[in-house]
């Protein structure tokens, strides 16, 4: 508990250990001992397993199957039952099953190792026993991870032996890259057992599945955090990358155990980083570099009122910060709760004073968070200082969004005044507030707001010289583009950024027009950007997408000129793809794409990003048509296909990486979809064309 960072000197008189043995009968205690426990004690919470994915069943069945059978004998011994709250796992489901049914509803076909056939005999002897009338409570845990609190972790679990393995190799298997990483702190998970279990008698005989509901984190965002610790890493085939831990692993016992699991072809499935029964404990600190970003991918949905209710007095409230980790229901539950509790506080002290200067402090810490040098708190600070506009308290003086803009305006402005070294966190903060303040009045008072942030983002753009921010403040334009109607985008957005849009190919070096921007907002509304606006400021039609040699070099130079912002790149790739579809301009566009993309092999990154735009052309699209689409992309890539044809060959997927195979993969897949569904003459059409 010391290590946990969990030890109170108060838990010396409440804690008494008893020294013991799962396996033996009785434990291994003498009979006085026994006999005293089981008249003494009022509930039984069994959590103790021996968890190795490695071991047979044969293997685990003293510990999990005969300790289960012993926590039966010792609820049972007397003539009053003892209730038992029984800790099991997510791994005892079959594969189609995710109800919270009974483990008599559930198959042991399919659990292919022992921790898991172990798992299951126990929960079915203690379901016999809870239907012949002892007190039972099963809760199925999925994946557990650091605590919020203090990032202690099992050290010795099969994710945290990964991290290690990353950092002691610096690198990583790039076929994880897009594997989901789904788990719960263990903080949470043990206060939601307990909460549970405080419903008696109403959840007897009842199952709970105590699982993370967020599929959205994947390995990237935490590869990426580790970047942000300065952890250098470099990505190698998933063969390259076995190599490396062999070496490591042959100096390192822990590693050397799960070698073979680390080494094992886990690693290969594009949804989870390994089989579902491998779950087991997972870190975000270690005994390596911190890695204190990682609790920032979190992003859990947790209920925050036991959190809440206790913030009495906002001096206690620094954890509050979690809720900026959350979902925005989870932050409006949570702020709601924080109000309440202010406004008690005040009650019972009877001082108003001190309740608004709790609040203003409050506003305070969010506006300072948002300069933070880590990418997600930022996100979350700004997300949370939406929510809070969004509240309505006339008792507490919830200050209005207008006023919220005119503070962040007055706080957010020098190096001095905000305690950062880099003025890029104070610009990148003052427009993550925007955006976040701009949403939530997206849907009553848009223009007022607008009217006070984009003069601000306008001036911030000018000021700012790295490509990066500047392509990041056009996106947030864009994103208030989204949330304005037509008349309101041309009134309070299109006459104020005028300056931001080019009127040629040509891009000035100082990156003051943006051809990304432009390019989004006429696929966002086509009929602002009418032929009238082309013939006055391109003195054409409509944007010319490759019609000359010349307008071919200036596209392409376009397209270069992002080679090393990748993740822009594939953002304005795909908005000149919409645009050529919408405009009819594809056979002439998609070729210089191609040729743009795959110049180094579809085994490059440029080279996923074209299988990805691929893939969105083959989907089903409300206002395209599917046929002109995959007609032209068949009539213009008949090289392009060999390529991607061999990618999927039997040789192509032991040369090349599993992530270019997959994206090959998938877009046939939409392709063969997508064909299926059209009537018989047009599929034998596009089938011939494939063909060829």
């Amino acid at each position: 508990m010391l290590f946990y960072q969990i030890w109170k000197d108060e838990f010396q008189e409440r804690i008494i250990p008893l020294q013991g043995d799962l396996s033996k009968p009785r434990f291994g205690l003498d009979n006085e001992l026994y006999e005293a426990l089981a008249n003494e004690v009022d509930i039984i919470y069994h959590c103790a397993a021996a968890v190795n994915f490695i071991l047979p069943y044969s293997k685990l069945y003293d510990s999990n199957v005969r300790g289960t059978y012993e926590i039966i004998h010792l609820a049972t011994y007397k003539s009053t039952c003892i209730p038992v709250h029984y800790i099991s796992t997510i791994s005892v489901l079959s594969n189609g099953i995710n109800d919270e049914v009974s483990i008599n509803q559930i198959s042991p076909n399919g659990l292919n190792n022992g921790y898991a056939q172990s798992k299951w005999v126990s929960e079915k002897l203690i379901t016999r026993a809870s239907d012949l009338g002892l007190p039972v409570v099963i809760y199925r845990l999925g994946s557990i991870c650091a605590s919020m609190k203090t990032g202690a972790c099992n050290r010795t679990d099969l994710h945290t032996l990964l991290f290690s393995a990353m950092m002691k190799t610096s690198s990583y298997p790039y076929t994880i890259i897009n594997s989901r990483f789904q788990a719960l702190p263990v903080d949470f998970t043990a206060k939601s057992i307990v909460y549970l279990s405080s419903l008696q008698p109403d959840t007897n005989g009842k199952v709970y599945h105590i699982l993370n509901p967020n599929t959205k984190i994947v390995f990237a965002d935490i590869i990426e955090s580790m970047y942000l610790c300065n952890i250098p890493l470099e990505h190698n085939s998933l063969e390259e990358w076995q190599i490396k831990l062999k070496t490591i692993s042959d100096q390192n016992s822990q590693l050397e155990a799960a070698e073979g699991l680390l080494c094992s072809n886990s690693f290969n499935e594009f949804h989870n980083i390994s089989a579902r029964q491998y779950i087991s404990d997972v870190s975000t600190a270690m005994e390596f570099p911190s890695l204190d970003h990682l609790k920032n991918i979190r992003n859990v949905n947790i209920h925050l009122y036991e959190m809440a209710k206790n913030y009495t007095r906002y001096c206690q409230m620094d954890a509050y910060w979690e809720l900026s980790d959350f979902d925005i229901h989870i932050r409006q539950q949570g702020l709601e709760k924080l109000l309440e509790s202010l406004k008690t506080s005040s009650t019972d002290n009877e001082d108003e004073t001190n309740s608004s200067s709790q609040l203003e402090y409050t506003m305070s810490r969010l506006i300072k968070g948002l300069v933070s040098n880590r990418k997600c708190a930022r996100i979350g600070y700004a997300a949370t200082l939406g929510t809070l506009a969004s509240l309505s308290d006339t008792q507490m003086k919830v200050p209005s969004t207008d006023e919220f803009i005119s503070s962040i305006q007055n706080k957010l402005t020098t190096k001095k005044e905000t305690g950062v070294e880099d003025a890029k966190n104070v610009r990148i903060g003052r427009v993550l507030s925007y955006i976040a303040l701009a949403y939530t009045e997206k849907d009553n008072n848009l223009s007022s707001v607008l009217g006070k942030i984009i003069p601000d983002l306008l001036l911030i753009r000018t000021q700012e010289t790295r490509r990066r921010l500047r392509t990041f403040i056009d996106a947030s334009i864009i994103q208030l583009a989204k949330w304005s109607d037509r008349k309101l985008f041309k009134k309070g957005i299109l006459s104020r950024i005028q300056e931001l849009l080019p009127t040629t190919w040509q891009m000035s070096d100082d990156g003051s027009k943006s051809i990304f921007l432009l390019i989004s907002l006429v696929n966002l509304y086509p009929k602002i950007f009418d032929q009238e606006y082309f013939q006055l400021h391109w003195k054409t039609d409509v944007l010319p997408l490759g019609k000359t040699n010349e307008e071919q070099a200036i596209i392409k130079k376009c397209l270069q000129s992002f080679d090393n912002e990748l993740h822009l790149l594939e953002q304005l790739s795909k908005e000149l793809l919409i645009y050529a579809i919408h405009t009819q301009q594809l056979a002439t566009f998609w070729p210089i794409l191609v040729d743009e993309l795959s110049n180094i092999g579809l085994d490059s990154n440029k080279g996923h990003i074209l299988l990805d735009l691929i893939t969105f052309c083959f989907q089903e699209h409300e206002n395209f048509d599917p046929i002109y689409i995959i007609e032209t992309i068949l009539d213009q890539s008949q090289a392009l296909f060999s390529k991607i044809l061999d990618l999927l060959s039997s040789a192509g997927r032991k040369t090349y990486q599993q992530a270019s195979v997959q994206l090959s993969k998938d877009a046939l897949d939409k392709l063969a979809h997508t064909i299926a569904s059209r009537p018989l003459q047009e599929r034998l059409r596009l089938f011939e064309k494939l063909l060829k």
